[in-house]
């Protein structure tokens, strides 16, 4: 679930039409809310995220916090697809759990010290992520990595994520 902060920098970079790809129940301004979970409140388009209906080249931007992770595909075909659906230039920016903060992110951290939830599937992260590894990702993927960084989460837990912005290249067209 992001917090307000992580929401706020996706936010800043949402101008012209684009996605919140996994946006659950946290909807973004102006953006088109995606996700696969027909609960998710936010959603207005129900697909797999590596499977987006949307034209070739036609978004400005796409957004995702805390989905990338989860994806049951390789995360640089998920890329992939998003760079297909951006235009050249077109701005990605993901927020995704900061490998390096520690094996909650393959477990079910439940927040509180020592207490692990039973996974279920939908809250298992299949694929953890650093800072050097993104920006490698977001390079196969199509993209030119603008900012790959850290982000304090929850100070009390000292739990980051990494906060990442890219454009799509000429690579991909």
């Amino acid at each position: 679930m992001p917090v307000k902060h992580e929401i706020d920098l996706l936010a800043a970079l949402c101008t012209g039409k684009g996605a919140n790809i996994g946006c659950g129940n946290v909807p973004i301004a102006n953006s088109i809310g995606v996700d696969v979970c027909l609960t998710a409140k936010a959603a207005s388009v129900f697909v797999d995220s590596w499977r987006l209906p949307f034209s070739d080249n036609s978004l400005d931007y796409i957004v995702s916090c805390a989905s990338l992770e989860h994806m049951e595909v390789a995360p640089v075909l998920v890329l992939r697809e998003w760079a297909r659906c951006l235009r050249v230039h077109g701005t990605l920016g993901i927020i995704v759990p900061d490998a390096a903060y520690g094996i909650w992110s393959m477990t079910g951290d439940t927040g509180k010290c020592g207490q692990l939830v039973k996974p279920r599937r939908e809250m298992e992260h299949l694929h953890a992520f650093t800072v050097s590894s993104l920006k490698v990702l977001l390079e196969f993927a199509g993209f030119t990595p603008s900012v790959v960084h850290k982000v304090s989460r929850l100070p009390v837990r000292k739990e980051t994520t990494l906060f990442a912005v890219g454009h799509k290249n000429e690579t991909y067209k």
